[in-house]
């Protein structure tokens, strides 16, 4: 996880532009402790927070400049090396080992349509010197957080909203459509829109163009609508093929990488496709459980895992107590920039700082899954409304 953040300013002050970046970047150095490091290339100002993941070199620090183009970048393109061996067979020439470096070469050799060779997550900013223009892109879906403020002539983005509030035209405004649907439904966001009005965010599978002043955003890919028939045998196989080269991908990293593991079905498929294929040597696992009297204790789960991998990796358990949650509670809603709508935040944050303890940078998890897999009673709505409204309600009641 990196911060990014830049702003395109009308403000002609640098040593008031200078002490905003600034500001910005420090507001998330938990996002990036490796390094943090900003460019003043007036009117555009650029800032990075980096945690370091692919190639841990100074070389690789953000913002990263190459020719007419500097960039700004949070995520990881699992298929950069594929990437930067098409590069290399047209001809274009590497200084670095890092996804952020394929990604400006890529931008150069391709332009916009670089977006749809990649394999990842990503948030990125792009500038070009010549002709002033910023290009931002943000993930298939939207793994990565990209959140932006439009003024005038002025544009502002960063990886988190507690940074757009440094800015001179924040408002504190709310988004009243937003504040219905977060505390009716838990929604934290709505396609573009936030909790506070003055703020978007650029949806997943878009890109955006800041150029003369002018905004214009762009979807670049959406989920393909298109039906196959096949048999439940083959639709498992490929499923479970899809699956596995996904996690090769994923554990492209120079440090050493953990997953969680709470007994579902997401991060013990994870957990076990990882070390039945010898993914990760010296896998480290990590898992929250509460006292089964006053919550859910997962433990019985994960143990089922541990009996069919036995002595294959390390398994490490942390138990919050209540006074622990108390005390920490603001600074875990603080961290999350809207409010919390569950106890699922609160466990992540114990996974991850015990995650930190250990060491441990990259982590596989789970997270997302029962949104895109159906793992949701909510995720059937849709399906149920088409079915009522065909008078198909035998469905219903199988389902």
């Amino acid at each position: 996880m990196c911060g990014i953040h830049g702003f395109i300013t009308s403000n002609q002050d640098q040593e008031t532009n200078n002490r905003l970046i600034q500001k910005m970047v420090a507001s998330t150095n938990h996002r990036g402790p490796d390094y943090s490091g900003i460019q003043n290339l007036h009117p555009v100002y650029f800032g990075h927070n980096r945690l370091s993941i692919i190639d841990l070199n100074s070389e690789a620090n953000q913002p990263m400049n190459f020719g007419n183009y500097w960039i700004v970048f949070n995520g990881e393109i699992y298929n950069y090396r594929e990437l930067k061996d098409e590069l290399q067979k047209q001809g274009v020439e590497f200084s670095t080992a890092s996804d952020t470096e394929v990604i400006l070469k890529s931008y150069d050799f391709y332009g916009e349509k670089c977006v749809e060779k990649f394999i990842g997550m990503w948030a990125f900013a792009i500038y070009n010197n010549e002709d002033q223009s910023l290009f931002c892109s943000r993930d298939r879906f939207g793994i990565k957080p990209f959140y932006y403020l439009h003024y005038s002539n002025s544009f502002y983005f960063s990886s988190e909203i507690k940074s757009l509030k440094k800015t001179p035209h924040f408002s504190a405004n709310l988004n009243l459509g937003q504040v219905n649907r977060g505390l009716q439904l838990g929604w934290i966001g709505f396609k573009n829109e936030t909790y506070f009005s003055c703020i978007q965010a650029l949806e997943p599978g878009h890109n955006l163009i800041f150029l003369k002043n002018k905004l214009s955003i762009y979807q670049y890919w959406t989920y393909p609508a298109k039906q196959i028939s096949i048999s439940n045998e083959e639709a498992i196989h490929q499923f479970k093929t899809l699956f596995d080269h996904s996690l090769q991908l994923h554990v492209r990293s120079d440090v050493p990488l953990g997953a969680t593991l709470s007994g579902g079905i997401d991060s013990s498929s994870i957990v076990s496709s990882l070390l039945k294929n010898n993914l990760s040597s010296q896998l480290v696992t990590f898992s929250i459980y509460y006292d089964s009297t006053k919550g859910f204790d997962e433990r019985p789960f994960i143990q089922t895992i541990e009996k069919k991998y036995p002595n294959q990796f390390q398994l490490n358990y942390y138990l919050p107590s209540e006074q622990e949650i108390a005390k920490d509670f603001e600074e875990i809603a603080y961290s999350m920039d809207f409010p919390l709508s569950g106890s699922s935040p609160i466990s992540q944050y114990y996974v991850m700082k015990l995650a930190k303890e250990k060491g441990i940078k990259v982590i596989l998890s789970g997270q997302g899954a029962d949104d895109y897999m159906g793992g949701y009673m909510h995720s059937y709505y849709r399906l149920f409304a088409q079915w009522m409204k065909c008078f198909q309600f035998g469905k219903i009641s199988k389902g």
